[in-house]
């Protein structure tokens, strides 16, 4: 609203903040001004540029889109820097507004050229206005066009000019007058009508500021109509030898001593229709310019194969325009241009059962019309060997794997030549690694190292097998243990081997005891019938002798006790080699219990037992029939 604007021009006359408390800050040099009501000339807006032109602030302000004849307020006030638009072709954008201002009621005593005319033609200035690039909020940019979008390109120019002015000393209406005057009497003056004093020329403007007195200088580009990558002569009047800068549409493309003829640069990258070209000469104190046409290019490879990238690039459209892509009727791309109206795509090109010729088509939507087709030959994929895998990997892992040790895994492949690759696949945390490979023909072994014990005992590893066209592989669950059982096994079995060692010496000490018992027994069954006989001889004498009986009883009773003395010392003696035998029994008994898991030495020491158990009563019951009988006898 008209309120606002003036909020707004008043706070450029003195700063504040928020609680109208006065800022300590320098006052702009310029205020540029996007915005204007079309058609009016009421004085509304007359006070604050009155104290802006006082306070030596340049004000620039947007001329209106409204076409010819009609004019935007600011922007048409005397003394306001009103700015129409151009064309990439340096002409007049039909929608900008000029015309021959009459202000109804021009106000006396005027700050700026001392009086206010009737009137006056607007807009004072041009520059460009149409696809104009600038910021966007969000950090974004965005293209427009309107005389909005060229003002802030002049007052761009008027803040370089017043900021040498005022370091020379100039302030107030003076400075303002003094911008203006440089700006307008430097502008390069447009064919068009509606353009005032011309499109301004930053480079002049500031080197006129500067004091620095610039020579303008003829240029010519032949031929005028290019396409990027295409070579231009662009001719110069500069002496041969002079060092001269080639600039064209802002890329230095030619720096050195100027060659006789004129300089021959190659075309850039760059958007179509008008392209400045830029020479500076004799250390920039020689300055001149022209344009250059620039039109579309395709750039795109002519032969393709089916599923390959196709490079493409197109240049020469305009900035930001949209572009379809098609190859034949298949839209391959919806895509935009940068800010130099080139596209750099890279396509995959659709399936062909055999060769095919088809037409690459690029439209620019932005502008109805603009088509480039190019002709491009097609290829089916090329035929690839097929491999057939008859035998599939075959992956054998040992019963179980022991922490903290190295285990293997053997790998039989359908082919020699092959690669091995393993990979723990569950779980996630490390548990095995691989230590190394040795492979062997068709075989692999594949050493693990074991480094942690998985949940729940057991881990998976995929084993790949692969040459250049194929891979095979195989996933094995690895069964991982703390400690190994089987060396625990073998060690209680090696107790027990021992334990049966014992054994048998043991068994073997009690038969020779058993053998040697026999022995005294026979010894003693023969020494008893002996004494029997000898018993029995005498009794025979004594139912002889009759008379004799008194000596002979004697005699009788002297040899019994004998007898009985030699038969008890034996008996002692065969006493202790029972107690013996008994101790030997006791202790091969002790070694039989041991046996229970040997059923074949537990038979053996059974069968011990048994004759040792029949020898020692055959030899008690033999002794106890010897001592029975002499007595029974005797009696």
């Amino acid at each position: 609203t008209a309120a606002q604007v003036l909020a707004g021009l008043e706070w450029v006359t003195a700063p504040y903040d928020c609680t109208r408390r006065y800022l300590d800050v320098p006052r702009p040099a310029v205020v540029s001004m996007s915005l204007g009501a079309l058609g009016n000339y009421s004085n509304i807006f007359l006070p604050a540029i009155r104290k802006l032109l006082e306070l030596g602030i340049v004000p620039v302000a947007a001329i209106g889109n409204g076409g010819p004849y009609v004019t935007s307020n600011p922007g048409n006030i005397w003394g306001v820097i009103g700015v129409g638009a151009t064309d990439v072709n340096d002409r007049v954008a039909p929608f900008s507004s000029y015309e021959e201002v009459i202000w109804p009621a021009p106000p006396g005593n005027w700050p700026f050229k001392g009086t206010y005319p009737g009137s006056y033609f607007k807009p004072d200035l041009v520059a460009p206005g149409v696809k104009v690039v600038g910021a966007y909020p969000g950090g974004l940019l965005a293209i427009g066009s309107g005389t909005s979008a060229a003002a802030p390109v002049v007052a761009g120019v008027a803040a370089l000019v017043s900021g040498e002015l005022s370091r020379r000393g100039l302030r107030g209406p003076q400075l303002v007058e003094a911008v203006y005057d440089i700006l307008t009497s430097t502008a390069r003056k447009p064919e068009d009508a509606g353009s005032g004093y011309g499109r301004v020329a930053g480079y002049l403007a500031v080197a006129k500021a500067m004091d620095l007195e610039v020579r303008g200088v003829p240029v010519s580009v032949s031929p005028s109509t290019a396409r990027p990558g295409d070579s231009v002569r662009v001719v110069v009047g500069a002496y041969p030898g002079q060092q001269v800068e080639v600039f064209l549409s802002g890329v230095r493309v030619f720096s050195g001593e100027y060659p006789a003829g004129g300089v021959v640069v190659k075309v850039p990258d760059t958007h179509m229709d008008g392209n400045t070209v830029a020479v500076l000469a004799d250390g920039g104190r020689s300055f001149g310019e022209a344009l250059v046409y620039v039109k579309p290019v395709l750039r795109v490879d002519r032969n393709a194969t089916s599923g390959t990238l196709l490079s493409l690039q197109v240049s020469g459209l305009g900035f930001a325009d949209t572009v379809a892509v098609y190859l034949a009727d298949s839209l391959l791309l919806l895509d935009s241009t940068n800010l130099r109206g080139s596209l750099s795509a890279r396509l995959v090109v659709p399936y062909v059962a055999r060769q095919t010729y088809l037409e690459l088509r690029v439209e620019d939507l932005s502008v109805p019309g603009l088509v480039l087709t190019a002709g491009i030959t097609v290829a089916p994929p090329p035929a690839e060997p097929t491999v057939a895998i008859v035998q599939q990997l075959s992956v054998a892992v040992e019963r179980y794997y022991v922490v903290g040790r190295v285990g293997t895994v053997s790998v039989t492949m359908p082919e020699e030549g092959l690669s091995v690759r393993v990979s723990q696949v569950y779980p996630e945390e490390q548990v095995v690694s691989v230590a190394r490979v040795e492979l062997v023909g068709r075989v692999a072994l594949v050493y693990l190292n074991v480094t942690a014990y998985p949940p729940g005992g057991y881990a998976y590893i995929e084993v790949s097998a692969c040459s250049e066209v194929y891979c095979v592989s195989s996933v094995a669950p690895l069964h991982v243990v703390l400690e190994d059982t089987a060396e625990r096994a073998l060690g209680e079995v090696s107790k027990l081997y021992k334990a049966l060692q014992s054994v048998e010496e043991a068994a073997k000490r009690a038969l020779a005891g058993v053998a040697s018992l026999n022995t005294s027994v026979a010894e003693v069954a023969s020494t008893a019938e002996e004494a029997l006989a000898g018993v029995l001889e005498l009794l025979k004498r004594v139912e002889g002798v009759e008379s004799l009986l008194g000596s002979t009883r004697l005699e009788l009773l002297s040899a019994t006790a004998m007898v009985n003395s030699t038969l008890a010392a034996e008996l002692e003696s065969l006493r202790g080699r029972v107690s013996s035998l008994e101790g030997g029994v006791a202790e091969l008994r002790a070694a039989y219990g041991r046996l229970e898991e040997v059923p074949r030495l537990r038979s053996d020491v059974g069968i011990a037992l048994a004759l040792a158990a029949v020898a020692l009563a055959t030899s008690a019951t033999s002794l106890g029939l010897t001592l029975l009988r002499a007595p029974r006898r005797r009696g």
